[in-house]
């Protein structure tokens, strides 16, 4: 930049303030300067005039920043981190942001500090240009920035069992950190809790669910992966059959639902079993007297009886 006092005269000195540099013309009327420096600057002049002697003067110079925009905030940021700070000059007019398609600009927008949230994951960027004084726009300035992806667990385990069934086993990857399991009412954690592998007892029926959180490196799932189970209600079998008999009677029929496995038949003391064990229907000897009973239990395809019923016999 150029500067120029009165030709004509003698003794030329000039001063500049530490913003600037004089580059060429020291001694002259007409200098030139390089302005490193920004902000309230100066330059002054003293020269001999003839007979009048020593004249001075000082003109002051507002040197506006011209470098480029520069960013500061996170360069590596996980999928679903909200609120993350981008800032550039303060100091300028006409801040224009842009980020790319995997984040939103939360606040700050037409200033120069704004927050983001990174839904996407992949090469993503924030860019920003702005107004420096009499220097016109400057950028944009683009700062690349990498987010990672979110990871999704996978649960491998049954998705259908009968209800009563106990040590169920339901697994995750290994290796991650802040595993976070959830099982819906109809079942309790037996063990594994904070593990990658985790087993269940299943007291409940009709649709459950099993699901699990975890973060693997800094980062965390978007939200638990769940895996839906189906338990079948355990049979509850039914007896039929007389109630009250004599002491002594022999061949007494019970009978339970038929074209089930499993039958389990047990009478007590003061009876025994003549026919029909391990079939729906047995008969009975009723040798002893007072307060009787016949059991059955079984099993209904898969599932079996979470305890055998019981007919109250006198």
């Amino acid at each position: 930049m150029t500067y120029s006092t009165e030709s004509g005269n003698s003794g030329y000195a000039w001063t500049v303030s530490a913003g600037g540099t004089i580059a060429s013309g020291a001694g002259t009327n007409s200098i030139t300067i390089d302005w490193s420096g920004t902000g309230a600057q100066t330059v002054g002049v003293s020269y001999t005039s003839g007979t009048c002697g020593l004249i001075a003067t000082t003109l002051n110079v507002t040197v506006n920043d011209n470098s480029s925009p520069t960013i500061t905030g996170s360069a590596t940021v996980c999928q679903g981190t909200t609120g993350v700070t981008y800032s550039t000059e303060a100091g300028k007019t006409g801040y224009t942001w842009t980020v790319s398609a995997g984040g939103s600009i939360t606040s700050g927008t037409g200033t120069n500090s704004i927050t983001v949230d990174w839904s996407g994951s992949g090469a993503q960027s924030v860019s920003v240009s702005y107004t420096s004084g009499s220097c016109g726009v400057k950028g944009p300035y683009v700062l690349n920035v990498t987010v990672t992806a979110a990871p999704v667990p996978t649960i491998t385990g049954s998705t259908t069992e009968c209800q009563g069934t106990t040590g169920v086993t339901y697994s995750t990857e290994s290796g991650k950190t802040g595993y976070t399991w959830t099982v819906s009412a109809g079942g309790s954690i037996a063990s594994g809790a904070g593990t990658n592998s985790i087993t269940v007892d299943w007291s409940g029926s009709g649709a459950q669910t099993v699901s699990v959180s975890y973060t693997s490196g800094s980062c965390t799932a978007l939200s638990p992966s769940v895996l839906n189970v189906t338990l079948t209600a355990a049979p509850v079998p039914t007896i039929t059959g007389s109630a009250t008999v004599c002491q002594g009677t022999t061949g007494v029929t019970y009978s339970t639902e038929s074209g089930k496995t499993g039958y389990t038949w047990i009478v007590s003391a003061g009876g025994s079993i003549a026919s029909g064990a391990g079939t729906n229907s047995i008969t009975v000897d009723w040798s002893g007297s007072g307060a009787q009973s016949v059991s059955v239990s079984y099993t209904s395809g898969s599932c079996t009886a979470l305890s055998p019923s019981v007919l109250n016999v006198t």
